[in-house]
């Protein structure tokens, strides 16, 4: 295991190595401190799980060859949280917080002082879409901001939520095949001695006003999560389907989309002059079973006999058992497309489960009001020579 944690600050980061160090052993675990420049991290190969507040380029440098998540938090209550933890240090006397004077509330999240604004203006996009500064008060370019950055999104394996803790757990012992983490066995070494809703309207608004990127970011990421999270529940179910039906011994394995499908989000069989198929589309995406035994490097081929006018490969994503597929499309005749995913290091098991989604689908018309995106004649499971 070679594992990253980005710990954006005040996003339970801390809570999670715990568990992770409890899991691995103390030994096995390591915290990266920015004391010293990167030149100062010693060589990481011994440890198995590796964690801190990574800048953005420490992020792209020491993530090389690792499997990275983080956690991301509702920007309001991250910039309150940061604000009372700051307050509790000071009051006890830390060090820690010798660059953040005392002050109140309202000038803290007002102050124009540089090292503030470091923790009050898009802290997270900084981590994560390597926003430089604090960024726009513009809702246009901040939307505009995160869309041209989504790609970046794609080095995480999970983006996990504050606010949904066991559920961000579970996503990523899931993906890494991990015993179950539970949240609440680690005290949060902040008091939380405030309410959300005790705190003036106005201090809320000039919050929002300095995280607008945070705020788009925080919205995009928690769609991602909860079709993540989707995906999730479909390859837990798909370990009773397996359960109660014939699995073939070997691959290839293929489906023929005109007929019986086991699976989830496709709209009826249907046949035109370029073959049967089923569309596909929609924010929930679908799943397909393949009750087939198998492992090691995948590929999976989707003959596509239709694509909605503004589905690009670049809007389509592949998961098989959870991992993302690097995927090609290439053009057929007839309006005939292939898309092709490969996924290295599949688990061995006896059944395997392909989850599609696209960010874009036609919206219904009059005479049809579905969701479309894809049309798929068939689906072919198969180990990569």
């Amino acid at each position: 295991m070679n594992v990253l944690m980005n710990h954006i600050p005040k996003c339970a980061g801390n809570a999670v190595a715990r568990q992770f160090e409890a899991l691995l052993g103390v030994e096995r675990t390591y915290e990266i401190r920015t004391q010293g420049g990167i030149e100062a991290v010693p060589d990481l190969a011994p440890y198995a799980f590796v964690f801190g507040h990574l800048p953005f380029d420490w992020d792209e440098k020491l993530g090389i060859g690792r499997q990275r998540f983080t956690l991301m938090r509702n920007p309001v209550t991250r910039v309150l949280s940061a604000y009372f933890f700051f307050d509790q240090l000071q009051r006890s006397g830390s060090g820690v917080v010798a660059n953040c004077p005392p002050m109140t509330l309202e000038a803290f999240v007002t102050s124009d002082a540089p090292q503030i604004m470091a923790t009050t203006c898009n802290e997270q996009a900084r981590h994560v879409l390597g926003l430089e500064g604090p960024g726009t008060r513009e809702p246009a370019e901040a939307a505009a901001f995160v869309a041209g950055r989504m790609a970046m999104l794609e080095r995480f394996f999970s983006i996990g939520l504050y606010e949904r803790l066991q559920d961000s757990l579970d996503a990523v012992c899931w993906h890494l095949r991990l015993p179950r983490m539970r949240a609440g066995l680690v005290e949060n070494r902040t008091h939380r001695n405030w309410k959300l809703d005790e705190i003036a309207p106005a201090v809320i608004e000039a919050i929002r006003e300095r995280n607008l990127i945070d705020l788009e970011l925080y919205r995009v990421v928690s769609a991602r999560f909860e079709q993540a999270r989707a995906m999730m529940m479909e390859d837990l179910l798909s370990d009773r389907y397996f359960g109660t039906v014939p699995v073939q011994p070997a691959l290839p394995c293929v489906l023929e989309m005109g007929g019986t499908v086991t699976g989830s989000g496709w709209y009826g069989a249907e046949a035109d002059e370029r073959g049967q198929f089923r569309w596909m589309g929609g924010p929930d995406g679908a799943s397909l079973y393949f009750n087939a035994a198998g492992g090691g490097d995948m590929l999976v081929t989707l003959s596509l006999l239709h694509m909605a006018p503004n589905v690009g490969v670049e809007d389509i994503s592949l998961y098989l058992d959870g991992q993302m597929l690097s995927l090609a499309l290439t053009p057929g005749d007839e309006g005939r497309c292939t898309l092709v995913g490969h996924a290295a290091g599949i688990f061995l098991r006896k059944g395997h489960v392909l989850s599609l989604s696209t960010r874009t689908w036609r919206e219904p018309t009059e005479d049809d009001g579905r969701l479309l995106a894809l049309g798929v004649e068939r689906a072919v499971l198969e180990a990569r020579r």
